[in-house]
């Protein structure tokens, strides 16, 4: 009995890694078109036939879940809580779907969780992004790794929520899409449950959607960037693949290209409160001796602090320009990230028309206090609710395309 579980536990992971992979690969091809032909000679790879599963019994009281902390996509764009149960199998900036992604799978309950942040998506409102975004030919590449698809209720309001179900070898699923916009992002999750269990679709959406925090600190820098998180210190600086050289209570990372590195520290009952005292703590606790260069106030989503930028020296005796920030929370907490370069005389903290430079101050930019515990998202606008029961069937051609 416990080889034949563990048999099954391996195929729905393959299977489902399958879908997932396959399934960004077709959304992101489009939507470009309305036009059911060009869907129809549009190549998307097929899902293999899967081994028939037994679904799950359903809990008689329903589905009891408990959600995990937060957690950071390493993209350092958003963030979210998932059930205890649910495996990560994608977390990261994904090229193909150009947005952020966190996908998960659980082999005890058949279900997929995939949470993405979209960039560069802008509509008027939401009605917009149901009727212009959300279109047939979008959910025939959506959900094109699947055998087939039914839209069995679409709502529009504070968010767009879109329920379906879906063919997968000889057995029926449940899902249901979740997005809303958030400027020029739209925040989007989907839900894959077994049939036999539609309370827990309902519990999924309940639990999760409040839990999905989108970093508003990070819309002027480079989605493709990577993150540097420390969730128990609470703190998050965004960076171009540098390298993490020492860990611990004072972490470094070093740029691959250029003589600069970053160096994070965070402080208890450390309060700055002008920009006296922080040029001050530069002088006297971060770097005795450094010059001051210029220093300016900065602000947050979660916390606001200083910009200090200074010239200091190695441990060699090499001048080194530095511009550090430096946040407190609303406990006072301190952090501070040091982005520092071997070079002298340089205002890191001033625009430059040097990349290099510029980029520097960029990755500064990013430097960000996490959000309290219990965060929850708030939905952008609250328009109208409109609903619509009727049911959208894909075309034969189109169907027999998506299927071969």
């Amino acid at each position: 009995m416990k080889k034949r579980t563990n048999r099954r536990m391996l195929a729905f992971y393959i299977l489902m890694a399958v879908v997932l992979t396959v399934g960004t690969f077709a959304t992101v091809i489009g939507p470009d078109s309305n036009d059911s032909d060009e869907i129809a000679n549009t190549s998307i790879p097929s899902t293999p036939q899967p081994t028939p599963f037994t679904f799950p019994t359903p809990e008689p009281d329903g589905p009891s879940l408990t959600l995990r902390p937060p957690l950071v996509n390493s993209s350092g764009l958003f963030q979210l809580s998932v059930p205890e149960g649910w495996e990560i199998t994608s977390n990261g900036y994904d090229f193909n779907l150009s947005g952020a992604r966190s996908a998960f799978l659980s082999s005890t309950r058949l279900s997929v969780i995939d949470a993405q942040l979209l960039v560069g998506i802008n509509y008027p409102s939401h009605q917009a992004l149901s009727d212009d975004y959300f279109t047939t030919d979008y959910f025939f590449r959506s959900w094109g790794s699947y055998d087939g698809f039914t839209e069995t209720k679409r709502t529009v309001g504070d968010r767009v929520v879109i329920d379906f179900e879906l063919g997968l070898g000889q057995q029926t699923y449940l899902a249901r899409q979740v997005a809303w916009m958030d400027g020029d992002w739209v925040r989007l999750i989907r839900f894959v449950v077994p049939e036999n269990n539609p309370a827990l679709l309902d519990k999924l959406d309940e639990l999760i959607v409040p839990t999905i925090i989108s970093y508003n600190d990070q819309r002027d820098t480079s989605p493709t960037w990577v993150s540097y998180t420390d969730t128990e210190r609470r703190f998050l600086i965004r960076h171009p693949n540098w390298t993490l050289i020492s860990g611990g209570g004072a972490p470094i990372l070093e740029a691959p290209l250029s003589p600069a590195s970053m160096i994070l520290r965070s402080q208890e009952d450390q309060l700055l409160s002008s920009l006296d005292e922080a040029e001050a703590y530069v002088q006297e606790t971060l770097r005795p001796g450094a010059e001051i260069l210029s220093s300016q106030v900065t602000n947050r989503e979660y916390g606001s602090g200083y910009m200090v930028s200074f010239a200091d020296r190695d441990n060699e005796g090499n001048p080194v320009s530095v511009l550090a920030v430096m946040l407190n929370d609303d406990a006072n907490n301190l952090y501070v990230a040091e982005i520092r370069l071997t070079r002298g005389e340089i205002d890191l903290l001033q625009p430059s028309e040097v990349p290099e430079y510029q980029e520097l101050r960029t990755i500064a930019d990013t430097f960000m206090i996490l959000p309290p515990e219990g965060t929850i998202a708030v939905p952008a606008e609250n328009p109208p609710v409109i609903e619509s029961t009727e049911e959208t069937q894909p075309t034969e051609e189109a169907t027999e395309e998506s299927t071969n």
